[in-house]
């Protein structure tokens, strides 16, 4: 399994487009790409951006999910993570764990970040399992921050610090 950044061609924005419309796939998604219909101009914009790391999670050359870095702050050294995996018949095969600590090494090798916070819908037990495999500490919650299924649900806070720091 390893991290292929996303590039902004034709064929990267098909994949991309594919999964982010599937309001199944990004349901658990924290940003308004899980509300909105997925187009060229966002898919420039976000691999344009200067504060967003984004990546196919491949396996076996053949792409199965998406990973990043959002909100890359390099003042306060931190940035949000985010995964998902967008085939099917590759979930709960720990792939999304392997991703997210792929991108712990970029963030502390590549971008010399000290924390890496996630955003979890208080529902999403398998992301919580997910990111604590992985490192990552409760930290606390927004109340009432995600409206899903006609409800608003807390945020789970988690956060990961880098070692050689903490």
């Amino acid at each position: 399994m390893n991290l292929i950044p996303i590039e902004n061609t034709e064929k990267h924005y098909r994949v991309c487009k594919i999964w982010f419309d599937n309001r199944e796939i990004t349901k658990w998604l924290t940003s308004i790409l899980r509300l909105s219909k997925y187009n060229r101009l966002m898919h420039e914009m976000l691999i344009t951006n200067r504060r967003n790391k984004l990546f196919f999670i491949s396996v076996e050359n053949k792409f199965i999910g998406l990973a990043g870095l959002n909100n890359i702050d390099l003042v306060d050294r931190r940035a949000e993570i985010w995964y998902l995996i967008g085939d099917e018949k590759e979930r709960n095969k720990n792939y999304a764990t392997d991703a997210v600590n792929l991108l712990k090494e970029i963030a502390v090798k590549d971008l010399k970040l000290v924390t890496l916070y996630a955003l979890v819908c208080e529902l999403n037990v398998s992301s919580m399992r997910l990111l604590e495999k992985a490192g990552f500490k409760y930290a606390g919650r927004f109340r009432k921050g995600f409206f899903i299924d006609g409800e608003y649900k807390n945020f789970l806070i988690y956060d990961w610090v880098n070692p050689q720091i903490d």
